[in-house]
């Protein structure tokens, strides 16, 4: 296996497979020995909830009326359906695939079945991003196997598509083939009407100044967003509860433990955790207070750092991993499995890479947020009482993801902070 990386992939390439490969092997060998930590934490509940995200929003389509419109004008927020109706109406078809019944063994069969489709899909794409040839074989299938891809896939989570379809927009959004190119629009517009976030994604045709293509790419989503409309119960008028859905959204996951990106997870654990000391509790309190009103700004700012970053003159997976740490680690809800969108993103860094100390660093970090090992962390003996669903491997994930964003935030605003000096120093 050296000698196969070492005769085929550049140092930088090497280095990260080589060590993922590691990571991976004794990820395997822990969960089956059960001799380290709790390897299944990989998953939520340790996979007893075996497709639920799926499974789930399936109910919540399977009458097409997902926001619970009434002709009464009564409506309870309800924070779990909190999709665009686009995506209701895809889950409303694999309700109808699995024999309208959720909790048949049928509607299951359909799930993972899906779940493999997109696996395999996301794997060909990635393989391409990477190259043409059969090098892109090893780093798309340690994608798969990697810490975001086993959360997603267990979860059975839409986000898992919407990847396979941001990464096929990458990897055609410039192609001379016509057709290609406009599916690639497609796709994305889909995407963005799944996740909305993924939206972002469509600002690298504003940076190339091509504004036909991102004046078509803007109706494709406004026509994958609101047509769907119409084929629910209530039409247009289901707007408002969307939107009441998505604020409940917001204040359910807002303080909840669980694996995510962002300042939040750090938050939640400082109002949730309990110490054998009050005073130290008490204090991580008003900590947790200070920084929900702080780094709502701090993050705001970093994001306009990082979308900066598309209209300086940067290599294309600058770009494309500024926007994709803009999609995980600003949102209030960012689970584990949002990392999936630096997939595709990792495949185009790899790819064109050199060897240096910041891109070596830039393999550390993605190596942290993608190797699927758990760490456990020493509750007992920090005297803390231990909540659920979450490790030390949570934390390193989240301040390696948190310091992508630092570093993309910061390559944009030094690169405009010295065009702007270039320009005053010439006038």
């Amino acid at each position: 296996m050296k000698s196969l990386i070492a005769n085929k992939y550049s140092p930088i390439q090497r280095i990260f497979l080589a060590s993922m490969i590691l990571c991976i092997c004794l990820f395997c060998a822990l969960l089956v020995s059960g001799n380290y930590g709790n390897q299944s934490d990989a998953v939520l509940y340790s996979g007893n909830l075996f497709q639920e995200d799926n499974l789930n929003t399936e109910k919540y389509a399977a009458s097409l009326n997902p926001y619970d419109y009434s002709t009464d004008g009564l409506h309870v927020p309800f924070p779990h359906a909190n999709y665009l109706p686009l995506a209701y109406g895809f889950y409303h078809l694999l309700f109808v695939l699995s024999g309208r019944d959720v909790s048949s063994p049928l509607a299951m069969a359909v799930s993972v079945g899906w779940m493999v489709l997109s696996a395999l899909l996301l794997f060909l794409i990635l393989w391409k991003l990477f190259s043409s040839d059969r090098r892109g074989l090893l780093p798309a299938f340690i994608c798969l196997l990697s810490a975001p891809s086993i959360f997603a896939f267990e979860r059975g989570n839409l986000i898992y598509s919407t990847v396979v379809l941001i990464a096929f927009f990458l990897l055609f959004y410039r192609s001379e083939n016509r057709f290609l190119k406009e599916c690639a629009f497609l796709s994305l517009a889909i995407a963005a009407a799944w996740k909305v976030f993924p939206a972002l994604f469509g600002m690298l045709l504003l940076s190339e100044r091509r504004w036909k293509e991102a004046a078509r790419l803007v109706a494709y989503g406004i026509l994958f967003t609101f047509l769907p409309f119409l084929f629910i119960q209530g039409d247009f008028r289901n707007i408002p509860l969307l939107l009441e859905n998505v604020q409940a959204h917001t204040a359910f996951y807002y303080r909840l433990i669980y694996p995510r990106f962002g300042f939040r997870l750090f938050s939640s654990l400082f109002y949730n955790l309990h110490w054998n000391q009050p005073f130290l509790e008490n204090n991580l309190w008003k900590v947790a207070e200070k920084m929900e009103a702080v780094f709502p700004y701090i993050d705001f700012v970093l994001s306009l750092g990082c979308l900066s970053c598309l209209f300086a003159d940067l290599p294309d997976w600058k770009k494309t991993v500024a926007i994709a740490t803009v999609l995980i680690n600003y949102p209030v809800n960012s689970g584990l499995y949002t990392a999936l969108y630096y997939l595709p993103c990792l495949m185009l860094f790899l790819k064109e890479a050199s060897k240096s100390k910041y891109n070596l660093f830039l393999v550390i970090l993605f190596l942290l947020i993608l190797s699927p090992l758990q760490i456990a962390f020493p509750y007992q003996a920090l005297g803390i009482q231990a909540p659920d669903l979450f490790n030390l491997t949570n934390i390193y994930q989240n301040l390696a993801s948190y310091m992508i964003f630092l570093i993309s935030a910061a390559a944009g605003f030094s690169y405009w902070g010295k065009r702007i000096t270039a320009v005053s120093h010439r006038s």
